[in-house]
């Protein structure tokens, strides 16, 4: 079975960021969309790959 939840320094390995940066995304509210279960912090699958998808440029000067 596949994994469908990961924790900060997993989701950040696969984003492939420092899990500081996507702690300072979340809190900005600028990072993939998680879970809090029972005080952990969870990413889903389908929100790490929606927040990469949501990244995508075809130009360095295509800025967001």
């Amino acid at each position: 079975m596949d994994r469908i939840a990961f924790n900060t320094k997993e989701a950040a390995r696969m984003l492939g960021i420092s899990p500081r940066t996507l702690e300072g995304l979340r809190v900005s509210g600028r990072g993939p969309a998680f879970t809090r279960v029972g005080g952990r912090v969870l990413y889903r699958r389908g929100a790490l790959d929606e927040h990469l998808r949501a990244q995508e440029r075809t130009s360095t000067s295509n800025v967001a």
